[in-house]
């Protein structure tokens, strides 16, 4: 049973790589402009913290 999961998988793998299309990702430093989105994003990833904690660590990463 092991070893036929491990090949759907790897044929699942597979099939994603060669399906799948290249993006370009532009990486750039975040802003005060990204605060609304990023907070949402961390309160949706980190939902065991209180929006105002992630909030407020978020103000601080922004203040450096």
């Amino acid at each position: 049973m092991y070893i036929s999961y491990k090949f759907i998988l790897l044929d699942t793998v597979q099939d994603v790589r060669y399906s799948a299309k290249m993006t370009s990702v532009k990486i750039r430093q975040v802003t005060p402009d990204d605060k609304a989105e990023w907070l949402r994003m961390r309160i949706a990833l980190w939902t065991r913290h209180k929006p105002k904690e992630l909030e407020q660590e978020l103000d601080k990463l922004l203040a450096n």
